[in-house]
C-alpha cells in the first residue's frame, strides 16, 4: 500500500483553514479538502489494515464488490512514535457518502460528504470507534448505520490546534481498520446442464430446508448450522442433500435436472430380433424412451415373446431372456 510522504510544516499550516473542523458543525452534506493517502476496499482480504496518516491526509474505504457479509468496521487510531501532542490537537473525522469517481490521488483536493463523526485524538491512548454498516442481504440494519452502498467513506486526519510548531505538524498517525463480519451464512441454489431444460426446471422449482419452503431467487442467509435441502422441479428434478451453513460464508449446491426418460439396455443372444412398439431395434444399444407403457417383443428363432411393460422417468431398465432346460423322464 502506497502511503504520500509526510508533508512539510509550512505546506501544512497553510492549509489548515482548507479543512478546519469546528466543534458543532452540522451533521449534513458538506464538501472537505484533503490529500488522499490510500484506499482500501471492503470486506477486507485480512484481519485488519494500517495505514500511516498525517495532518489533512484521507484514508478512502470504497465498497467492494460483493460485501455480503460486512455489518460493521472498527477503527483504532493511534500516534506514531513516544514524543507526546497536545491532547485535542488533532481530530479523527469521518465521512460517508463520499464520491471521489474521476478525482486524483495527488495533492489536496476538494471532496463531498456527509460527516459522520469527529472524535479528538488524545495523545495518552488510541481513539477507538466503530462504524456500524447497513447491510440489506444480513438485516443488519442500525438507526446509524451507514450505507456503503451508497458511497465511499473517508478517514481523514484533521489538525484542530492552529500554530502548530513543525515538531507536532508532522506528526503520523496509525489507522488499523478491523471488519465485523455477520454470524449469519447464505445459500446459493444453483441448476446445471442443458440449457432448456434448466430453464423449464427453473420455472418449476421448489425449495424446502427442513421442509419448510423457501424463495430459492437468490441468496438464502441462514444462521449456521445444518439444513435438509430438498429441490423439485416437476418431473425434472427430485432430490435431497444435506448442507452446512458456515458464518460469513456462501455454500453452493448445485443440482442437474434431467428430461424425463427412461433408459433400457438388453442382455440377448446376438441373434435376438427385437422390436419396440412395432419397430425393429438394436438390442446392442441402449435405448433412451419416454415414461409410460410400451409393447416389448423378442424373437429368437422359432420362440417368441412379447411383454408389455411401463417404463418410469429416470429409472435404468434390463431387459433379458431367462430360459431353463426342462428334462423329464417316460
Amino acid at each position: 500500500m502506497m502511503i504520500r510522504p509526510r508533508l512539510k510544516a509550512a505546506v501544512l499550516l497553510f492549509s489548515l483553514s482548507l479543512f478546519l473542523w469546528v466543534p458543532g458543525m452540522p451533521m449534513g452534506a458538506q464538501s472537505f479538502r484533503g490529500e488522499i493517502a490510500a484506499r482500501v476496499s471492503v470486506p477486507l482480504q485480512d484481519d485488519a489494515h494500517s495505514p500511516s496518516l498525517g495532518g489533512g491526509q484521507v484514508l478512502i474505504i470504497q465498497r467492494a464488490a460483493d460485501p455480503h457479509w460486512l455489518e460493521g468496521l472498527d477503527i483504532s487510531v493511534s500516534l506514531e512514535g513516544d514524543d507526546p501532542v497536545p491532547p485535542g490537537a488533532y481530530a479523527l473525522v469521518i465521512f460517508s457518502d463520499v464520491d471521489t469517481t474521476g478525482e486524483p490521488d495527488d495533492g489536496f483536493i476538494t471532496m463531498g460528504g456527509r460527516q459522520w463523526a469527529s472524535h479528538p485524538i488524545l495523545s495518552a491512548a488510541p481513539v477507538t470507534t466503530t462504524i456500524p454498516i447497513r447491510n440489506r442481504t444480513t438485516g443488519h440494519q442500525p438507526r446509524e448505520g451507514i450505507e456503503i452502498a451508497s458511497g465511499e467513506i473517508a478517514l481523514q486526519i484533521v489538525p484542530v490546534m492552529k500554530g502548530m510548531p513543525p515538531s507536532i505538524a508532522n506528526r503520523q498517525f496509525t489507522v488499523s481498520l478491523t471488519p465485523r463480519f455477520s454470524i449469519r451464512g447464505g445459500l446459493a441454489i444453483t441448476l446445471t446442464g442443458d440449457p432448456a431444460v434448466v430453464a423449464h426446471a427453473q420455472e418449476l422449482l421448489e425449495v424446502r430446508l427442513d421442509r419448510v419452503a423457501v424463495d430459492a431467487d437468490g441468496l438464502i442467509v441462514l444462521d449456521p448450522g445444518i439444513y435438509r435441502v430438498a429441490v423439485q422441479a416437476g418431473n425434472l428434478l427430485e432430490q435431497s442433500r444435506n448442507v452446512a451453513i458456515e458464518s460469513a460464508s456462501i455454500t453452493t449446491l448445485a443440482f442437474e435436472p434431467l428430461e424425463p426418460v427412461a433408459r433400457v439396455r438388453f442382455s440377448l443372444p446376438s441373434v435376438a430380433e427385437v422390436f419396440l412398439d412395432g419397430v425393429r431395434i438394436d438390442s446392442r444399444v441402449p435405448l433412451v424412451r419416454e415414461p409410460g407403457r410400451h409393447l416389448m417383443l423378442i424373437r429368437l428363432g422359432d420362440f417368441t415373446i412379447s411383454r408389455q411393460m411401463i417404463l418410469e422417468a429416470h429409472q435404468e431398465y434390463e431387459i433379458g431372456l431367462d430360459m431353463d432346460v426342462l428334462i423329464r423322464r417316460h
